[in-house]
């Protein structure tokens, strides 16, 4: 219910027009897990703005370790960031602790998945190729689409 409830949420923040996002978020999650994807894996991903302009690089490695209690919900697995380009700013008042969860060939993606009510999505499809989705913020005031993200498989 709750997980129904983030995805709705999450759908219409990313999205702009929830009906329409949801379909494709519901057929994502319907349908089976590629095999592109399996815990363990490293991947890099892509961030862009709306220009397609390139703000972040990641290098993650998906693993199957359960991650800290995310206030969306969920079973959440913690999302290892090996390498970062721009490097994340320091002196926050709490290290975040990114995650992920699966569901279909669903993701979502929390940079920050142990802050309540300041959420950094990343909700995007597994394909046979890789990941592709949108990413923003969201927060207890709303929220905002910030652009795309794609992701390939490394290792």
């Amino acid at each position: 219910m709750v997980r129904t409830a983030a995805l709705l949420l999450l759908a219409a923040i990313l999205g702009g027009c929830a009906s329409a996002k949801l379909t494709e978020w519901e057929i994502a999650q319907a349908e089976p897990r590629p095999e592109s994807w399996n815990p363990g894996s490293i991947w890099t991903l892509v961030l862009v703005d709306q220009d397609e302009t390139i703000i972040r690089t990641l290098t993650v490695r998906f693993t199957d370790e359960i991650a800290t209690k995310s206030c969306i919900g969920g079973d959440w697995k913690k999302l290892e960031i090996l390498t970062e380009r721009p490097p994340r700013p320091s002196g926050l008042f709490a290290e975040p602790e990114p995650a992920y969860w699966t569901e279909g060939s669903l993701m979502m993606i929390d940079l920050t998945a142990n802050f309540c009510d300041n959420y950094t999505p990343l909700l995007g499809r597994l394909t046979a190729i890789g990941l592709t989705g949108e990413h923003g913020t969201e927060h207890m005031l709303g929220g905002e689409t910030i652009g795309r993200f794609y992701g390939a498989p490394v290792q």
